[in-house]
């Protein structure tokens, strides 16, 4: 998964800005029926915003100044692109598959692959053209399909044939295919423009770090909704647990953290201004699960994302972190699970208490 992870980073970061209404919402019947988690992001609001313009104009200006001929691609993508949906199911580091909307100019972009793309291949296989490119370990497929709306086209993208081509089966067949898991009886809600949903935890914990996992404790499924609405930027990710306790320990871990949040700038008078969008973060267990909500006025946010920036390349450019950092927040995690542990059994052990206190003689 690392290699597909790290290609969804590159394009993510370029163009994943949750700020202003959706334009080009997600197409839920698109994404096949056996994923366990799901992805969109609605670029062409990113497009339409002045913070998310500005930040997309800076990447893909730096992409297209690379040596690399991968990096220039993305950066032609860019230019088009209106909404992306990436979807997959299990832990297979292959499997994913990702659904591009842009605009017709995309046929530029498909048309250079073979010049700018490693070891390109065009392959024929029952009447679709597929384009394939990139060494042994990290081959890349493409097909190109037209939309319904004339002025568009749809990409899919997938590292493994035999995937790519149940995406587009199943696109074909859009509406006829029940939803899959991390749709059903959820759906973005308004003004978001990235929407995450995952009905299978097991394949983010065994692929992402220590401190992931005591996050996501014994979390089963995965919500997040971003975006603005009526002139406020929101984010809010809800961690469906087996047990209460669960959901609680999480909602600790992420308390925590934002604890240390709080303590870091705190230290740094530079950084004081972040305070305060901190402290709009709001976490707490409800039931069986863990939700954490933050709501800021756009305009602010903006300024404060701009004073950010020009403090950490500032920070950066004197090598501010380093290892010991590293080590450091390592032992704050630690500190903080221990916590955590220490609560739990206290309550455990009042629980017992309190039982012995009244069962009957």
């Amino acid at each position: 998964m690392k290699s597909f992870v790290t290609g969804l980073v590159t394009l993510g970061a370029a163009i994943a800005i949750p700020l202003t209404a959706p334009a080009a919402p997600l197409q839920s019947n698109w994404v096949a029926g056996d994923a366990t988690w799901v992805v969109h992001l609605d670029v062409e609001a990113v497009h339409a915003s002045t913070v998310g313009k500005a930040f997309v104009d800076h990447v893909r200006e730096h992409l297209e100044h690379e040596d690399d001929n991968g990096a220039r691609f993305v950066a032609s993508l860019i230019r088009e692109v209106k909404g992306v949906t990436l979807f997959g199911s299990g832990d297979d580091e292959e499997d994913g598959v990702i659904i591009v909307s842009a605009t017709k100019d995309l046929d530029e972009a498909v048309n250079a692959l073979p010049a700018i793309a490693d070891n390109y291949r065009k392959i024929v296989e029952n009447n679709r053209t597929f384009h394939s490119f990139g060494e042994d370990d990290e081959q890349w497929y493409v097909y190109q399909r037209p939309d319904d709306n004339p002025d568009r086209r749809v990409l899919l993208i997938a590292h493994k044939m035999e995937r790519l081509t149940h995406g587009i089966v199943n696109m074909e067949g859009a509406g006829a295919n029940p939803p899959a898991a991390p749709l059903r009886d959820v759906a973005p809600r308004p003004g978001t423009v990235l929407f995450v949903s995952a009905s299978d935890l097991a394949p983010i914990r065994k692929h992402h770090d220590e401190q992931a996992s005591r996050i996501l404790g014994g979390a089963n499924s995965l919500l997040v909704n971003a975006g603005e609405y009526e002139g406020k930027v929101f984010a809010s990710l809800r961690l469906d647990c087996d047990t209460a306790q669960e959901a609680a320990d999480s909602a600790q871990v992420v308390q925590g953290l934002l604890a240390l949040g709080r303590i870091v700038l705190g230290s740094e008078k530079e950084l004081g201004p972040l305070l305060k969008a901190l402290a709009a973060v709001r976490v707490a267990p409800n039931g069986n699960s863990m939700t954490m909500d933050f709501s800021y006025d756009a305009a602010a946010l903006s300024d404060l994302i701009a004073h950010f920036g020009e403090i950490a390349e500032e920070l950066h450019g004197h090598g501010h972190h380093d290892h010991d950092d590293d080590l450091k927040a390592d032992d704050d995690m630690v500190k903080i699970e221990k916590k955590i542990k220490e609560k739990h059994k206290r309550h455990h052990e009042s629980k017992d208490e309190e039982e012995k206190t009244e069962k009957p003689e």
